[in-house]
């Protein structure tokens, strides 16, 4: 199955150095608090699932962006990351299903709220059945997002070079670029 992640330099120059890239939590724990919960609470689903385990933080990728099975765009990269003139590569990937798990974008960040709001109000972060169920149900997506907006991602427990069938660079613009200049 084709999937798109995007990665920074460093990642990529690990993967292609030992062949394996396993995510590290310390990456997690600087994005933020809230961040760092959300993605224990995706962690621990997978484990449930028996799919992950806690050693390693889980790896993000595209399978649907914007419609079903597309590849994410320069617009993609653009809103997930500061503008700040930084590289990122996007790589293409194989990936054998059983080496992921997808689940619906829009549900994700719906929980990533919530980890942001329990942080917040100094509470565990809670997610109801409905909520769960929304998250890694692909029917429900497909049954109430229009095909065109349909943003699907999976869960990796790590990156294979093997699995690489291209790479992509993106250079972000840098913030200068859209202010007027005197």
């Amino acid at each position: 199955m084709r999937l798109w992640t995007f990665q920074f330099p460093r990642v990529v120059r690990q993967l292609r150095r030992d062949g394996v890239y396993r995510a590290h939590w310390r990456d997690v724990r600087m994005s933020g608090p809230a961040w760092k919960r959300a993605y224990e609470w995706m962690t621990d689903e997978l484990i449930a699932m028996g799919f992950q385990h806690h050693l390693t933080a889980p790896i993000w990728a595209w399978h649907s962006c914007n419609g079903w099975h597309l590849a994410p765009t320069q617009k993609t990269v653009e809103a997930l990351f500061d503008w700040n003139g930084r590289t990122v590569f996007q790589l293409e990937l194989e990936v054998r299903e059983r080496d992921f798990v997808i689940s619906d974008y829009g549900p994700w960040n719906e929980i990533i709220d919530m980890a942001f709001d329990c942080i917040r109000d100094q509470r565990p972060l809670v997610v109801s059945e409905k909520d769960r169920a929304a998250l890694f149900s692909i029917e429900a997506a497909l049954a109430t997002e229009f095909i065109e907006n349909l943003t699907l991602q999976a869960c990796l427990r790590e990156l294979r070079w093997r699995q690489v069938c291209s790479i992509r660079k993106y250079t972000l613009p840098g913030i200068e670029q859209f202010v007027d200049q005197p």
